[in-house]
């Protein structure tokens, strides 16, 4: 059957294969249309997931900084390190060691492997570590003055090379300069 449409004066016939014909370009514009729509959708999807992984990470990422910047801004006492001006005031005992050493002494190596293994024994006298290499000792340290170690106020105390002070009641009472020696007590 034909349908005759009427449009201004004009008399168009339609025939059933018109009308299918149309029917099929609507939906296939609709079909259109609609892919159309989806892809946007999926756009809209994968931007919106790009941005949450984004702000994820960036929230992931300052956490982890904050806690690190916690962890390295905490204080560390140093007990067996010590400062020139601490050499006489360990009230903690009444009788120790000091090992005054450089870094770049020659057996510089030798003499942390002696302090760290010493350190490890039990009942042994305390041993405290004094670095002359750093800024806070480094001007009692000198290899062209004389050195000077039984003092009784430590800022006339000069080094001039790895000594071992044993301290008794707040004195130095012994000094070793000597490696060999300092190897000896430190065994």
């Amino acid at each position: 059957m034909a349908k005759v449409k009427a449009k201004k004066s004009e008399v168009v016939v339609e025939t059933k294969k018109d009308i299918i014909k149309k029917q099929k370009e609507l939906k296939r514009k609709n079909r259109r249309e609609l892919s159309e729509t989806e892809v946007e959708v999926k756009n809209f999807i994968i931007l919106l997931v790009v941005v949450v992984a984004v702000i994820g990470l960036a929230y992931f990422l300052t956490n982890r900084m904050k806690n690190d910047n916690t962890q390295t801004n905490e204080t560390v006492i140093q007990y067996s390190e010590i400062t020139v001006g601490m050499i006489l005031n360990r009230n903690e005992y009444k009788e120790y060691y000091v090992l005054a050493c450089s870094g770049s002494g020659t057996n510089a190596s030798k003499l942390y492997s002696l302090y760290r293994t010493y350190q490890n024994r039990s009942d042994v006298t305390k041993l405290y570590l004094l670095n002359l290499d750093s800024d806070i000792n480094s001007k009692y340290f000198s290899t062209e003055k004389k050195s000077n170690l039984y003092v009784t106020d430590v800022e006339d105390i000069m080094f001039t090379t790895d000594t071992l002070l044993y301290i008794k009641d707040g004195k130095i009472v012994k000094a070793y300069d000597d490696f060999k020696t300092i190897e000896n007590i430190l065994k």
